[in-house]
């Protein structure tokens, strides 16, 4: 008996992990071809280590989240930086949008979640139908005394379609045109 329930086990945990080893984040296909999609970057620097250590010193890229508001403020969209500080929007609706947060945690004396706002002056955008639009680069710079200072680097398509071609190899929105 005892070789059949770790026969079991062992079948239930090797399913699990082929479960879970399918469940990396899946980038959705184009609603149609007006669908926009929206890829942006966001990267911490970080040189404050925080009272409990929440965040490591040096670059952060994954698990923040961002915030992007439609002009009217009436729609909020969410999302959150996978490998290489990435973020994408797909199937964004047409409208005008800006970037108005950016949460992550550990970059505060209080290492309480923190809110950098963007505001109106963030990135402003509107997704072009039918394309892939690149937002850029958002650099937030942590002084070891906590001092936040943004750096916005403009859209480099050649990095963000091959982060696409790398991740993503078999979505259909690599057939569509990068507009930065």
């Amino acid at each position: 008996m005892k070789i059949a329930y770790r026969k079991t086990l062992l079948l239930s945990v090797l399913l699990l992990l082929v479960v879970c080893g399918g469940c990396a984040p899946a980038l959705t296909d184009p609603a149609g071809p007006k669908s926009s999609l929206v890829i942006g970057r966001v990267v911490i620097n970080n040189n404050y280590p925080g009272r409990q250590g929440l965040m490591p010193i040096g670059a952060v890229r994954q698990g923040i989240t961002i915030e992007i508001m439609d002009k009217n403020r009436s729609l909020l969209i969410t999302a959150v930086t996978l490998r290489d500080g990435y973020f994408m929007v797909p199937n964004i609706p047409q409208n005008a949008y800006y970037l108005s947060r950016i949460i992550f945690r550990g970059g505060a004396p209080n290492d309480q979640e923190t809110m950098y706002l963007a505001g109106r002056r963030g990135v402003f955008f509107v997704p072009v139908p039918g394309e892939i639009v690149d937002l850029g680069t958002y650099y937030l710079n942590i002084s070891d005394d906590a001092e936040v200072t943004p750096v916005y680097e403009r859209a480099n398509t050649n990095a963000a379609k091959a982060y696409l071609q790398q991740h993503h190899k078999r979505t259909p929105w690599l057939k569509r045109k990068f507009n930065p």
